[in-house]
């Protein structure tokens, strides 16, 4: 049996827990029977393992047990103690075999965690077999990193839209018009609690939060301009403290398309643009992160443009320079969280009926919907369907993921 520092048999211990310098050990032994069988798999009929005359006659006395047999409770100090059932062995380094170990002889294995890695879940270890009379066997240090279980959910897409998201708190950014009010209400149907910010329009903000509650969930409007560190922190605070902690962010908010040729574009023009779709993006996720790891569980979704997956209409660089940045910024997120049940995906509609078009004149609002196969520019309740499942906590294997949603203007 093993006998290991508060550490069962058959470790699921989390890896929160692991600690550097904590130690397990257990007792283990080959037999004639397993040596065979390892020669077996391994082709290796060399005699002085599976021959006892022949041993007998060597220097060694005895049947020798394959030294990669021995070095095979490496692969049970990972998969049964650290970090356990979820091991993943990365790599196995200065494997060294001190003296030659034979069958049937009394083998104790000790173990030591030597470095921690906590945002890649990896665990560095130093593995020592010792033999008979303490005899050191065999040492090494490998590297093994911990994947934490996966639930894997049916989900009902013909209940989508009947999720019930009570227990979750959604902050949607840019949410008082366009595609984060109508995403607001569709929460609302479900339940769930929304935090509906806004910049300078209370009044809608406020009219939307009403038709959340209306719609049989609970909403808040805060007012912050997610450029600033500051105002995103305190309003992620005041949201926790009235609805709890938000377990799902929409990256939303956006700033004016300004429609200027390339050389007419100032940096300062561009930096507003980064500080809004990407800096707002990055204040919003470092103020969320913590507390949905903490959880094991999160919902991240960033809204982009068409014009990432197909060539864009001049003048408009600097928009879509920020949404490139934030398109990086979400899938680094994806890989960073992911195995913390935490996930980061994209929307890429088209040009919607919103506030933000509603300056282009009839002949531009007509020559972008006629790149669209569907012939018209898109509603916001069309993006429903899309951010819906990728906001549901049934969609545990949707990650990094970028949905199209363009009416047919790019296959």
């Amino acid at each position: 049996m093993s006998r290991a520092e508060n550490i069962a048999e058959a470790s699921d211990i989390p890896f929160e827990d692991l600690r550097v310098g904590q130690r397990i050990s257990f007792d283990a032994g080959f037999s004639t029977e397993e040596a065979k069988t390892f020669a077996g798999l391994s082709g290796d009929w060399n005699p002085l393992h599976t021959d006892a005359v022949y041993a007998e006659r060597s220097p060694y006395r005895r049947p020798v047990v394959h030294g990669l047999l021995v070095a095979s409770l490496l692969s049970r100090v990972a998969g049964m103690h650290f970090p356990g059932r979820q091991s993943l062995l990365l790599g196995v380094d200065k494997v060294i075999f001190h003296a030659p170990t034979h069958v049937d002889e009394p083998l104790r294995c000790e173990a030591e965690i030597l470095d921690k890695h906590d945002i890649f879940r990896i665990l560095t270890l130093r593995v020592r077999i010792f033999g008979a009379f303490g005899r050191l066997k065999c040492s090494a240090e490998m590297k093994v990193q911990h994947r934490p279980p996966q639930h894997t959910p049916t989900l009902d897409l013909k209940e989508l839209m009947q999720t019930d998201l009570s227990q979750h708190v959604v902050l949607i950014t840019g949410a008082s018009r366009g595609i984060g009010a109508s995403l607001a209400e569709a929460l609302g149907r479900c339940r769930a609690r929304v935090v509906v910010n806004y910049h300078r329009s209370e009044t809608l903000a406020v009219e939307v939060a009403r038709r959340v509650e209306q719609g049989g969930g609970k909403a808040l409007a805060l007012k912050a301009d997610v450029s600033s560190r500051e105002q995103v922190r305190d309003m992620v605070r005041r949201a926790a403290e009235a609805l709890g902690p938000v377990t799902m962010l929409v990256n939303n908010a956006t700033s004016p398309v300004e429609n200027l040729p390339f050389v007419e574009t100032s940096w300062d023009l561009v930096k507003r643009d980064l500080d809004v779709h990407l800096g707002g993006a990055f204040h919003c996720m470092q103020e969320v992160l913590p507390g949905m790891a903490k959880a094991r569980f999160g919902r991240i979704v960033s809204v982009l443009t068409v014009y990432l997956r197909c060539p864009p209409p001049r003048g408009v660089s600097a928009y879509v320079a920020a949404k490139s940045a934030l398109m990086g910024l979400t899938r680094c997120i994806a890989t960073e969280y992911g195995a913390q049940g935490i996930t980061a995906n994209m929307i890429a509609p088209s040009m919607v009926e919103t506030d933000l078009n509603a300056g282009l004149g009839e002949p531009a609002r007509r020559a972008a919907a006629a790149r669209v196969s569907v012939g018209r520019l898109a509603e916001p309740s069309e993006l429903l369907g899309a951010l819906l499942l990728l906001l549901a906590p049934q969609s545990t294997y949707l990650n990094g993921a970028l949905i199209d949603i363009n009416g047919g203007m790019q296959f």
